[in-house]
């Protein structure tokens, strides 16, 4: 498992400890002081069994200095991980940079951390957002969205009239490696046409791909049956 943007979390901890013999876990945050501290923390499960963690057949939990844009593959090899857990991060990428920088940096992120997956494995966002721009359309995994149970961590917030919902976006590598985009995304389902040929993206292309199926399911509810009328 593979933790970006780990910070001074419990989590990755709390996971490992569910079966220290058999998880092997990396955090990784760009903080050195962060990461020097949850080492320290740590140390006495950074190494299991004599074996060094950073071999991903062992166990252990083990934190490093890394940009996770710009990961070494001798630090992070491709097609290695069966999970991936971003907590923050990818909300921090989108918040922290202008409109058109915080979308390259999603589509990057997206990439590297696709390639990075083990073919069938999971890369899990957490999030309050119920949806994340460039998710579905950088890559050919599959999404499924699920509201977290938050009642034994209550969150406050500035307006107590509303209650926040925390989702997981569970995203999942495909086994059929030689995918190149998923096509419920970028085919419009009731034009047939690629968003490239109809030349939007974003919320414009999401609007077109709504309301140019509902037109063409009204047009085939209204047309005649007979072969005849529809001739006409």
């Amino acid at each position: 498992m593979l933790e970006i943007g780990c910070g001074n979390s419990s989590l990755a901890e709390t996971i490992f400890n569910y079966n220290p013999e058999q998880i092997n876990i990396l955090g990784l945050d760009i903080s050195e002081q962060v990461i020097s501290l949850m080492q320290e923390k740590h140390i006495h499960k950074t190494v299991t069994h004599g074996l060094s963690v950073k071999n991903a057949q062992n166990a252990g939990l083990h934190f490093e200095v890394a940009n996770i844009l710009d990961l070494s593959p001798t630090l992070c090899p491709l097609n290695s991980y069966n999970l991936i857990i971003d907590k923050g991060t990818s909300d921090t990428m989108q918040y922290r940079a202008p409109k058109d920088d915080s979308k390259i940096l999603l589509q990057n992120l997206f990439t590297k951390m696709y390639a990075l997956l083990i073919p069938g494995g999971t890369y899990v966002i957490i999030s309050p957002k119920y949806s994340i721009k460039g998710l579905r359309s950088t890559v050919p995994w599959e999404v499924t969205r699920m509201p977290l149970d938050l009642e034994s961590t209550p969150i406050v917030l500035d307006n107590s009239s509303n209650k926040a919902t925390i989702y997981a976006h569970l995203c999942t590598k495909t086994l059929d490696v030689t995918k190149t985009a998923p096509k419920e995304w970028l085919v419009c389902p009731g034009c047939d046409r690629t968003r490239e040929a109809v030349g939007l993206t974003g919320e414009k292309w999401r609007v077109h791909r709504k309301h140019c199926s509902a037109s063409v399911t009204i047009i085939s509810m209204s047309m005649p049956d007979d072969k005849e009328g529809a001739n006409d």
